[in-house]
C-alpha cells in the first residue's frame, strides 16, 4: 500500500504528461519513465534537507560564559539581595509598647484639613453634582475662617509664660511669631539693677591672652566707677599686682606677663559673694516664724505691708522694667540698658496653633461652617457671571445670586455666635471699636 501511494505522488509531480505521444519518456507498454531530479544549480528552489546543512554551517556554536563571569554575577545577585534585606529592615517601623506613639504634626494637620474639605464638598452637593471649586478655593476659605476667628474670638489665643535671657547692653529682642501680646515682665531680683547675674556670678567678665606687644595693659570696656569689686586672675589664680585706670578703663600689671598667659577679669557690683539682692517672698515667709505667728506682734499684716513697701520702692526707683512691644515686627524693646545677664519671665498672649483650633470641640464646627459659607460665596460669584445659559425653551438660570445671599447670611450668623461665646472663650472678648 505505501508503494502505490508513492507512485501516485510521483505521477502528480512528473514533468511530462503520460498522454503526450511525443514525450520521450512515454513507453508504449503504458508505463511512465520518470526523469532524474534536476541538479541544484539548474533550479531556483531548494529542498529543506539541502538548506539544513548550510544553516548548520553558518550558525555559530553557543559559547558559555566563563567561570569568572559567572562568579561575578552570582556575587552581585547575593549582594543585591542582602542590601534589599537591610533596607527593608531599616524602613520597617518597629513598635515599642513601653514608649508613647508620636504622631507627625504635619500629617495630623493635613488630615484635619481634609476632613473640613470633605465636609464642605458634601454640603455643596459633591457626589451628586459637579462642584466647580478647585483645591485652592477650599484652602482660601479655610484660611479666611481661621483668620476671622483669630480676629474676633478670645478663644483663639492662650496665656503663656516665656523665659527670655538678657544680653548686656542689648535692648531689643525679637520674639516668636506666635506671640500676640506681651503683658508684663517679671524679674528674679529687687532693686533698679541686679547686683549679680541670675546665677550669682559677676555682672561682667572678659579674658585676654598676653602677647609680646601686649603683656601689661588690658582694656575692660566697662564703667569701672560703678564697680565695687574687681577680681583679676592670671592662669586661673587671683592676683593683686595691678593698677586700675578708671578714665581709660584699663588694668595695668606692675610687671610684664609671660607670653601666652591668660588674664581673666571679673567685675562685681556689690562684692564677689553677690550682695544678697535675690528675694524669694514665699521662702522668706515660710521660714520666718515671726511673720506667720498669730500670737506675736506683726504676722501676715506686717508681711503684707513689707511687700507693698517693696513694690512702691520698685515703682519709684526703677525696679520694674518698662518696655515697648511691636505687634507687627514682634520686637520687644527694653527701656533700660541691661548691665548684667538676667533671665526675665514674660507674661504673654500667643496664638493657639491651627491644629488645636480645628480639634477643639467648641471651635471645630464654627470653622467648618464658616469655611462652607466662604466656599458658597465664591461659588455664587462664579455662577453670577453667567446668570443664564442659552438652551431650548429659554435656557437655564443659575443660582449665583441666591448662593451669595445665603453665604453672607450664614457668615453674619457665625460672627454673632462669636460675640455670644458659642465658639468658646474666657467670658470676655477683645474690645473692637
Amino acid at each position: 500500500m505505501p508503494c502505490e501511494v508513492d507512485m501516485t505522488n510521483l505521477r502528480l509531480v512528473s514533468n511530462n504528461h503520460p498522454d503526450d505521444d511525443h514525450s520521450e519518456n512515454f513507453d508504449p507498454s503504458g508505463e511512465v519513465i520518470f526523469n532524474a531530479p534536476l541538479p541544484p544549480y539548474e533550479r531556483q528552489w531548494r529542498h529543506p534537507s539541502e538548506v539544513a546543512e548550510q544553516v548548520q554551517l553558518s550558525t555559530p556554536e553557543p559559547h558559555l560564559p566563563s567561570r569568572t563571569l559567572r562568579s561575578v554575577v552570582s556575587c552581585a545577585a547575593v549582594t543585591s539581595f542582602a542590601v534589599s534585606l537591610v533596607l527593608l529592615w531599616v524602613v520597617t517601623p518597629r513598635s515599642n509598647p513601653s514608649s508613647p506613639v508620636v504622631v507627625n504634626q504635619t500629617v495630623f494637620t493635613a488630615t484635619q484639613k481634609q476632613e473640613i474639605f470633605d465636609y464642605v464638598h458634601t454640603f455643596l452637593g459633591g457626589g451628586m453634582i459637579d462642584v466647580e471649586l478647585d483645591p485652592v478655593h477650599y484652602e482660601t476659605a479655610l484660611t479666611k475662617a481661621l483668620s476671622r476667628f483669630r480676629q474676633r474670638s478670645d478663644n483663639s489665643v492662650e496665656e503663656s509664660y516665656l523665659f527670655m535671657p538678657t544680653v548686656v547692653d542689648q535692648n531689643e529682642y525679637v520674639l516668636p511669631n506666635e506671640v500676640v501680646e506681651v503683658r508684663k515682665l517679671f524679674r528674679r531680683s529687687i532693686g533698679s539693677r541686679p547686683a549679680t547675674s541670675a546665677s550669682g556670678g559677676p555682672i561682667f567678665t572678659t579674658s585676654h591672652v598676653a602677647t609680646v606687644s601686649k603683656n601689661q595693659t588690658f582694656a575692660t570696656n566697662y564703667n569701672l566707677n560703678s564697680i565695687a569689686t574687681v577680681v583679676v586672675k592670671v592662669n586661673g589664680e587671683a592676683t593683686t599686682d595691678y593698677a586700675i585706670d578708671y578714665v581709660t578703663r584699663t588694668i595695668t600689671f606692675n610687671s610684664a606677663l609671660a607670653v601666652g598667659a591668660v588674664v581673666g577679669i571679673e567685675l562685681y557690683e556689690s562684692g564677689e559673694a553677690g550682695g544678697g539682692s535675690l528675694f524669694e517672698p514665699f521662702n522668706l515667709a515660710y521660714t520666718n516664724a515671726y511673720l506667720l505667728s498669730s500670737s506675736n506682734m506683726g504676722g501676715l499684716a506686717t508681711y503684707d505691708m513689707f511687700s507693698q513697701y517693696q513694690e512702691l520702692v520698685g515703682r519709684m526707683f526703677g525696679s520694674f522694667i518698662e518696655f515697648k512691644w511691636n505687634t507687627q515686627t514682634k520686637k520687644l524693646t527694653l527701656l533700660q540698658r541691661p548691665r548684667a545677664e538676667e533671665t526675665l519671665l514674660l507674661y504673654c498672649y500667643n496664638y493657639r496653633p491651627d491644629d488645636q483650633l480645628m480639634n477643639d470641640y467648641l471651635t471645630q464646627q464654627w470653622i467648618k461652617d464658616y469655611t462652607l459659607a466662604a466656599c458658597k460665596y465664591m461659588l455664587g460669584e462664579a455662577r453670577e457671571k453667567f446668570a443664564t445659559i442659552a438652551g431650548p425653551q429659554g435656557g437655564t438660570s443659575l443660582n449665583g445670586q441666591s448662593l451669595k445671599a445665603e453665604a453672607q447670611s450664614e457668615m453674619d450668623k457665625l460672627e454673632e455666635e462669636v460675640k455670644t461665646q458659642v465658639a468658646g472663650g474666657a467670658g470676655y472678648s477683645f474690645l473692637i471699636g
